[in-house]
């Protein structure tokens, strides 16, 4: 059984920050230089400037969320930028709440000793400025003694001697309950990760969730994230995952496993998702081993970014924001959740075989049914495609209610059909139609083996008119003319003025042993005939002679 990637959106616009990210990234991250400064306060030795700050962040699931992946690589990390003399250093937070005591001593003292030089560097700037200005007001240029007094450099000695520490930097903030037993703290003692002066890789485990109230990490969760240079989630288990989601609306790149909701997601829905900051490792169908190195390869490759890069992955980043909106991902949830409608299962439903043997009911109804009436439309119709469920939905024609009336029996309908080809192929074309329904009139049921023959005296190289007249004819008839209604729904026909009718069928018409009716149809019907072809062309004299009827014809 597949898994289902079942997504979940965000508010986006909570997130929005639009170019006005990049400035937020800058001053969140100043306010975790200021933690960083107190909490390595006499081992700091390395340049913020070059400084990466990378996170993983969830519920205290050490195998679930990946946090023995992520410290292993760290481990391994270090040992790389050991390796290549790498001048980056990176700050690793693990953020996982759990059961603690209260502060560690060692963190609050950092901060302490942090603020008492702040305050007394500040102190020191403003004196220096004023001397400055009274110096400057005169006309003097001030000389080293003239600005730095040396009271000045004793509360400076003050502050230094008081920074002063014989023990490495916390790897945790806190005390946390039964830290002997702390998966996270044992796993950082196992890999040797404890904040030394040569490792490259700091370490900072934070129990405790952010808050801006805090007095050693005063920052919120949002502004923490864009603070930081990456986020780290390599989970083993992972329905969706927010805490990457929430990193790329914010325009942070993260790093995300294909056994994550996200993860597989993202590779679903962006091509190399890496360009975007998007870093999947592979936990599927990779080792352990290999997996644990991919990420640590990721990470020393990001390390490898100059400033420039950075901006310019966060900016593709944030961009991706729009794909984890809730506008976006409602109409996927809502779509793969509700039942298909019929016009969606019409569209993604396979075209049937092009031959079939035992044949279909639609099949049949196209030889049973007449063809629907021709619908005219301006708009060009383009080619029919087969549809597919990757296509997007187009509609398609309902169909016919005559479908459901067809019988089932299909040996019956093959009978209808065959008998229906056979009554097509048989039908009478207009010559033939005019012969029949003529002698079928004026020919008694005895005389019409005589009259077989001359039906067909009729001149077969008559020009037949079937109303359709030429251009200039036709101008001048719609306006003269009028045309003689018929009876029959038959269509109109007249002929030229050599249309004649042989001296043995007049004869037979007026002498055959016929009913009065027959004979007084015939007339009728001679009569129209005759009078249709005066009004189509004017004949001449000789012609009205021969077309003039006889005495017995009048009677």
């Amino acid at each position: 059984m597949n898994d289902v990637v079942t997504p979940n959106g965000l508010n986006v616009q909570k997130f929005a920050a639009l170019h006005e990210f990049q400035n937020l990234h800058a001053r969140n991250k100043d306010k975790l230089n200021a933690f960083i400064r107190g909490h390595f306060y006499g081992h700091y030795d390395f340049d913020l400037d070059k400084t990466l700050y990378f996170f993983i962040a969830g519920r205290y699931e050490y195998t679930n969320k990946g946090a023995d992946m992520f410290i292993e690589s760290l481990a391994r990390l270090n040992h790389m930028l050991k390796s290549s003399g790498s001048e980056v250093t990176i700050v690793a937070f693990l953020i996982f709440p759990t059961a603690t005591n209260n502060f560690n001593v060692e963190s609050l003292r950092g901060q302490s000793i942090a603020k008492m030089f702040r305050d007394t560097v500040s102190n020191i700037q403003g004196d220096i400025g004023k001397r400055l200005y009274e110096i400057s007001l005169k006309g003097q240029l001030p000389t080293a003694e003239q600005i730095l007094h040396s009271s000045d450099l004793i509360e400076l000695k003050k502050c230094i001697y008081a920074s002063q520490r014989s023990t490495l930097p916390p790897i945790c903030t806190h005390n946390v309950c039964d830290d002997v037993q702390d998966p996270i703290l044992k796993a950082l003692r196992r890999c040797q990760l404890f904040n030394a002066r040569s490792d490259r890789v700091k370490v900072i485990f934070h129990p405790e969730f952010l808050r801006s109230t805090s007095p050693l990490l005063p920052l919120d969760y949002d502004e923490f994230v864009r603070g930081c240079h990456l986020g780290v989630f390599p989970s083993y288990y992972e329905p969706w995952g927010y805490t990457p989601a929430e990193c790329t609306v914010m325009g942070v790149p993260n790093i995300s496993t294909n056994l994550s909701g996200f993860g597989c997601f993202m590779e679903e829905h962006v091509n190399e998702p890496q360009t975007y900051g998007i870093y999947v490792v592979d936990r599927r169908y990779k080792s352990g081993e290999e997996s644990c190195q991919q990420l640590a390869q990721y990470m020393f490759d990001f390390s490898l970014l100059t400033r420039r890069q950075r901006i310019i992955l966060r900016n593709r980043t944030e961009r991706l924001s729009e794909l984890l909106d809730w506008n976006i991902l409602g109409i996927a949830s809502e779509t793969s959740s509700n039942p298909s409608t019929p016009a969606i299962s019409r569209s993604s439903t396979p075209a049937p075989p092009e031959h079939d043997d035992e044949g279909t009911e639609d099949e049949d109804e196209s030889h049973l049914q007449p063809p629907p009436p021709l619908q005219i439309s301006s708009q060009k119709i383009l080619p029919k495609e087969p549809s597919s469920t990757d296509q997007a939905y187009k509609p398609s024609f309902t169909r016919p209610a005559s479908a459901t009336h067809l019988p089932l029996d299909k040996q019956f309908r093959a009978a209808a059909v065959a008998a229906a080809n056979a009554a097509a192929a048989n039908e009478p074309t207009f010559p033939d139609a005019l012969d029949d329904e003529i002698s079928q009139i004026t020919i008694g049921k005895e005389h019409q083996s005589n009259v077989a023959s001359t039906t067909h005296t009729m001149k077969h190289d008559d020009k037949v008119d079937f109303s359709l007249h030429d251009h200039d004819e036709s101008n001048n008839s719609h306006h003269n003319q009028k045309q003689v209604p018929h009876h029959d729904n038959k269509t109109s026909i007249s002929t030229k003025n050599d249309f004649t009718i042989s001296r043995e069928l007049q004869e037979t018409t007026i002498t055959g042993n016929t009913t009065s009716a027959e004979s007084t149809s015939a007339e009728n019907i001679l009569s129209s005939l005759k009078l249709e072809e005066q009004q189509n062309t004017k004949p001449t004299g000789k012609e009205q002679q021969n077309t003039k009827p006889t005495g017995k014809e009048q009677s």
